[in-house]
């Protein structure tokens, strides 16, 4: 199995959890994944212990400019080291999530006619996936009603999590951070860059927090902005003389994420794939704040369809304001019942055994790839394939 896709976590967590669900179940499998050298893909896939090979690949900017010469120079070179690969490997069946890195191996998997199996995180679906879907032996979306793809071969499936999530009690969670369980503790975290809006919203709300009840909040600033919110903490303390009813608890970064989920009561954040997979396997109701930068608006559209089922609100980032911000969280962290109805819809709307689905669908097609691999082979010209490796 060749697995391919990468450039953001959102693409790779998704591939390992696949990788790791069909390693177990299976255990003779070969496994290859192929990304960009000294990329996240290549980091999150040697630490997982599946072997990786490098490519060239890059981004297609949106205007005409001279880095667009230089992506159709440096995919071009991808495309031709990835059939270099898949002719080497052979493997039976490709399984691609998305993202430019994947689309130099789709297509010489479509010239090589090696069968393969997409997975779209988003409710819109990317360029690499919508450009592909018309080949792809199957196709797995996330939510029901993703656009873009327009397929009898595609399937809701949801969006593999990791496992460790799952792992951590809120006790244990509480006793991390040196909270206590009977104040309502706020997750607020702006994805793995932060977010400079969202932290300074949440600053400037601090004082209409402290003075209407007792909370908890953990606030991960990321890593560039961690110094300069810690500091800005420190002097609206000292200003406004914060009680000790407000517990607030900031952080670069964290690595153990299932600690900060297993804590909250409430999560307020971006609206990526794999944050909004993983809240709502959990159950934790949700105030989301999409990038409004993001590629086709498909955070915003991620968001409106959580916030449709009743599971998570939405605040678009023009209207967040301190006050905004004060007032979503209290209308649903003290509503006892808001937050028990979203957490039980947002379970609803979980597929925990996503992986799981997608590993039996891909195990199906295995039969099918090695009757088009054997088609392939007897057709293949040598003469047209030396030149090609040159």
């Amino acid at each position: 199995m060749l697995i391919t896709g990468g450039g953001t976590g959102g693409h790779v967590y998704p591939a390992l959890c696949v990788f790791n669900s069909l390693r177990e179940k299976v255990k003779e499998v070969e496994f290859l994944y192929v990304g960009k050298a000294g990329s996240l893909e290549e980091k999150l896939a040697t630490e997982s212990g599946c072997p990786f090979q490098p490519i060239e690949a890059m981004g297609l900017p949106r205007k005409v400019s001279f880095d667009l010469f230089r992506s159709m120079v440096a995919n071009a070179i991808g495309f031709v080291r990835s059939l270099s690969i898949l002719k080497s490997f052979s493997p039976d069946v490709i399984f691609a999530t998305g993202g430019y890195v994947a689309f130099p191996v789709l297509l010489a998997a479509v010239l090589l006619r090696r069968p393969f199996f997409l997975h779209e995180q988003n409710a819109v679906a990317g360029m690499t996936n919508r450009f592909f879907s018309r080949f792809a032996e199957s196709i797995a979306l996330s939510f029901p009603e993703t656009e873009g793809i327009k397929s009898p071969r595609a399937k809701f499936t949801g969006n593999p999590v990791r496992a460790e999530i799952f792992r951590v009690s809120r006790e244990e969670a509480l006793e991390f951070f040196g909270l206590k369980g009977d104040i309502k503790t706020l997750l607020v975290m702006g994805g793995s860059q932060g977010s400079i809006k969202l932290n300074e919203t949440l600053l400037r709300s601090l004082p209409d927090f402290a003075r209407f009840r007792p909370i908890q909040i953990i606030h991960l600033t990321g890593r560039a902005n961690y110094e300069e919110v810690k500091k800005k903490f420190e002097e609206k303390k000292d200003q406004l003389n914060f009680p000790e009813e407000l517990v607030y608890r900031p952080f670069p970064y964290l690595e153990k994420i299932g600690y900060a989920y297993a804590a909250a009561d409430l999560v307020v954040c971006r609206a990526g794939a794999t944050t909004i997979s993983e809240l709502m396997a959990l159950g934790k109701p949700a105030i989301f704040v999409p990038y409004p930068w993001a590629t086709d608006n498909h955070q915003e559209r991620n968001a409106r369809a959580v916030e449709k089922r009743g599971a998570g609100r939405v605040i678009l980032e023009k209207d967040l304001t301190p006050e905004v911000l004060f007032e979503e969280v209290r209308r649903v962290l003290y509503n006892k019942t808001a937050l028990r109805l979203m957490g039980q819809r947002a379970r609803w709307l979980s597929r925990k055994d996503a992986d799981k689905i997608i590993v039996e669908i891909i195990l199906s097609l295995k039969q099918a790839s090695e009757l088009l691999q054997s088609t392939a082979e007897e057709t293949e010209e040598t003469e047209e394939w030396e030149w090609l490796s040159k």
